[in-house]
């Protein structure tokens, strides 16, 4: 059998494009993407875990740097909010003395600091007396008795200042007055109230159990006579009735108030006991008329040497009531009995009123007298 014949051989006017269609097709190759290839290169070239723990390490402190900065610049814009009502507490440091502060216990200021916190809402939330504490200057324990002055931009000490980045600039009054005084300890006789005599009945003076009670507070107060302080025991909310017939009725428990203590002393003065025992006896009871009362005026020193204080000096036939015996003794006595005049703050301001007054009477014995106050006039020396 013949050899077959040779394939035909390429022209040389062929072209590659012809010889290539001829031959067996080749398979496509996808040619990569540009922008594919260029962050694969970049980041074969610079991104590796070294330098990415660099720079995770380098955000650490870059961060909170940013947020400092942020912060500062925050509160270098400062603003100015005046007329700031502030509460203020004078106390001392030393215990065993007590500060009362004179005036409304308040301060107006300017404030100057970051607006965030400088805003009179925030302020007034911050410094709401119903809901925090005032606002206290503290004095040293070797600050003397008597009356002082201290400067009141000893404001800007407290930390709720400080830690809002707020400066206290202004403060008025400038100065306020405080009366530091010793704490002693002093004992009052337990007492029933006047206007209990009639409503437990006709009694004798109770004899109560101890017969005495001690009172701390500010000694000057304690020890001033005409301040009225009195213990008094409610021998009524006890007994529950009227006594009568003459047998002796054992109380236990009576409860005890302390009275006649002006209220800007109050938080100072303190009743050390609450409670006491009491026997107590009814007697015969008298009706007298005294033939007079002197008028005594119960008032600081200042407040007399500021003012003539005039007012009848006795009262003429006064009625009054209680055990015969007490009443006997209080007719047979050579002294009228003594009432005081204590002006209030709201006479002295309008220069005439009405004053309560106050009969010394022994126990047991109730004034039953209508007339209840005397009219007085004042006027500046």
């Amino acid at each position: 059998m013949p050899d077959a014949p040779p394939p035909p051989a390429a022209r040389d006017d062929e072209s590659p494009r012809a010889r290539t269609d001829a031959a067996e097709p080749r398979p496509l190759r996808r040619r990569p993407n540009r922008a594919v290839a260029f962050v694969r290169g970049w980041t074969e070239e610079h991104v590796s875990r070294e330098k990415f723990t660099g720079a995770f390490q380098t955000m650490l402190w870059v961060v909170p740097l940013t947020i400092l900065i942020w912060i500062y610049a925050e509160r270098q814009q400062q603003v100015q909010l005046k007329g700031v009502t502030l509460p203020v507490r004078v106390v001392s440091g030393d215990p065993s003395k007590v500060v009362r502060l004179e005036g409304d216990g308040n301060v107006v200021a300017t404030l100057i600091g970051p607006p965030s916190n400088v805003d009179r809402d925030a302020i007034r939330a911050k410094f709401d007396p119903q809901n925090n504490r005032p606002i206290e200057i503290v004095l040293d324990r070797t600050t003397g008795l008597g009356r002082q002055s201290i400067q009141a931009i000893r404001i800007r000490d407290d930390k709720r200042f400080t830690d809002a980045g707020i400066t206290v600039d202004v403060v008025s009054p400038v100065e306020l007055v405080v009366v530091v005084d010793q704490i002693v300890t002093k004992s009052f006789p337990v007492q029933l109230p006047a206007d209990q005599a009639q409503a437990v009945g006709n009694v004798r003076p109770p004899v109560f159990d101890p017969p005495t009670v001690e009172v701390t507070g500010p000694g000057r107060l304690l020890s001033d006579p005409m301040t009225g302080i009195r213990v008094e025991a409610d021998v009524a909310s006890v007994l529950g009735k009227r006594l009568t017939g003459d047998r002796e009725i054992p109380l236990t428990d009576v409860p005890l108030a302390l009275v006649g203590v002006a209220a800007e002393y109050a938080p100072y003065v303190k009743l050390m006991r609450t409670k006491v025992n009491a026997r107590v006896v009814p007697v015969e009871v008298k009706e007298e008329t005294l033939r007079s009362v002197r008028l005594w005026l119960a008032a600081p020193k200042q407040l007399r040497e500021e003012f003539l204080i005039d007012f009848p000096e006795n009262l003429a036939n006064v009625t009054v009531s209680g055990p015969r015996d007490a009443i006997d003794k209080l007719t047979s006595s050579q002294e009228d009995p003594v009432a005081y005049v204590r002006i209030p703050p709201n006479v002295i301001a309008a220069g005439q009123g009405p004053v309560p007054i106050e009969p010394q009477l022994p126990d047991g014995v109730v004034w039953t007298d209508p007339r209840k106050t005397v009219d007085v006039n004042i006027r500046r020396r």
